[in-house]
């Protein structure tokens, strides 16, 4: 440190007012691609794209630096073949499959490397280097994923009904995951390929016009979505990650954890329990395996924490110089961990009490599956809860002015209009924003999947005039 308050003050580094950090650091990556694309249409009916990518990447090791990726795309326009543009306006049929790699490979991070460790030579503290060996014999290479993607383009009655059906399938092979090995090597973790995973799903939009006439038109937009992902190979030996929760044949990012199915009552209940030093109020876990213990083997999957469906619709409505519009979306399906039922965070501190209004366990109250005050899971387990919602995202309303009235004002247009957002949100999760999640920009994986966490939806009203000269 430097220009420390007083002479005394050396003892202390912090009241330096200027701390001085002596650091060095050096990466080098480098990365080189050609791509090339060929392009071929046959009177607008018949298309056809070839492309094809190679990418090298530093840090892998030379025999593995290099990757090619190729793809080809072709459609087939329907609605142009003989009278079939007499009943559709658009009909298109698309297919394409290709591939696309992954390189999340650190720096340096396939070699062997110098670490710096403190040691004791005699009596004296020395500074030495160590050989890291975490870069030897995996030879990891490029993540794979090849996709196909199948789709629909359509258009009828003068396109008052149109929209679009894509069925898309992907397979991630040679994944790249530090794996766990046995710290005789002398490291935990290894960089590796392993396993695969498979990603289906489709997605649909539809638009239509129901109602259109000289006063009133009705705009309809809808959208629609599915996606099921899964593990389908993990290790050589064919075992589960328990640790990182990653089980083959389930999603990829889930919840693993113990089954709360009650609280234990008093009384035959508790007299019969099954889990050690279990009083009543504490947590009932599920026997899933019904060898008359808790263990980690009764640990199941609780949820996806990614919805696996997503809706959304938007109504358009016009009646004469009145306009309204009304959109809405949800997604199905997900979990999120129930922190309020975790009540052994919510004891009473910094005179906050917090379990004034919750219905924990009580003699008196058996009623509940909110353990008592003070509970302590045994088994590190925690509370989930489906964080499926449907929100009324976006309400509209507004009249546009003409006529002499805006010839008397020497103005083009009139506006008056009320927006409301965030209306109304039908969720089992209250009072927090069900949608909060925040995922890693190196994992991927959800960073907030609590519903304690993240602040409630502002539900915000606005009135306006807009005004044109």
């Amino acid at each position: 440190g430097d220009d420390f308050v007083s002479d005394a003050g050396y003892n202390n580094m912090a009241s330096a007012s200027k701390n001085l950090k002596i650091e060095s650091n050096l990466q080098n990556t480098a990365m080189i691609s050609y791509m090339g694309r060929i392009n071929y249409a046959f009177k607008d009916r018949y298309l056809l794209t070839l492309t094809g990518r190679s990418d090298g990447y530093s840090a892998f090791s030379v025999n593995n630096r290099y990757a090619f990726f190729p793809s080809v795309a072709g459609a087939w326009v329907i609605s142009k073949e003989g009278n079939v543009q007499d009943y559709f306006d658009l009909l298109k049929l698309r297919v394409s499959y290709g591939k696309n790699g992954n390189q999340a490979v650190s720096p340096y991070q396939t070699y062997d490397r110098l670490t710096n460790v403190d040691y004791i030579y005699g009596l004296d503290p020395v500074k030495g280097l160590v050989m890291n060996f975490n870069g030897r014999g995996s030879n990891p290479t490029w993540e794979t994923t090849a996709s196909l993607n199948l789709g629909l383009d359509f258009g009828i009655l003068k396109n008052r009904i149109s929209g679009t059906v894509d069925y898309y399938s992907s397979k991630t092979s040679d994944l790249l995951l530090s794996e766990q090995v046995p710290v005789m090597n002398g490291y935990n973790t290894i960089l590796t390929n392993i396993g695969e995973t498979s990603n289906k799903g489709i997605e649909v939009t539809l638009n239509a016009i129901p109602v259109k006439n000289d006063n009133f038109q009705w705009n309809v937009n809808t959208t629609f979505a599915y996606n099921n992902n899964k593990i389908t190979k993990l290790r050589a030996d064919g075992k589960n990650d328990l640790t990182n929760a990653w089980l083959i044949g389930k999603p990829i990012r889930i919840f693993y954890d113990y089954k709360v199915i009650g609280v234990w009552q008093e009384g035959e209940d508790i007299a019969n329990s099954y889990q050690p030093k279990a009083k009543p109020g504490d947590a009932k876990l599920a026997d899933l395996n019904n060898d008359g213990k808790i263990d980690a083997s009764d640990r199941t999957m609780m949820g996806n924490k990614i919805s696996p469906y997503t809706l959304g619709i938007g109504n358009d409505f016009t009646y004469k110089n009145f306009s309204l519009s009304i959109f809405m979306n949800g997604a199905f399906g997900g979990t999120k961990i129930d922190d309020f039922k975790n009540i052994e965070r919510f004891l009473p501190n910094n005179g906050a009490n917090y379990l004034a209004d919750m219905p924990y366990w009580t003699p008196e109250r058996t009623n509940t599956d909110i353990p008592s005050p003070g509970y302590t899971p045994v088994n590190n387990h925690t509370y989930y809860i489906n964080s499926s919602y449907w929100r009324i995202r976006d309400f509209s309303l507004g009249y546009t002015f003409d006529g002499d009235f805006l010839k008397r004002l020497n103005l083009s247009s009139i506006k008056a209009f009320i927006n409301a957002r965030n209306l109304y949100t039908f969720s089992k999760i209250k009072g927090y924003n069900v949608e909060a999640l925040s995922v890693s920009s190196t994992t991927g994986n959800p960073t907030t999947t609590n519903i304690a966490s993240p602040y409630p939806v502002a539900r915000t009203f606005s009135l306006g005039v807009n005004v044109q000269f």
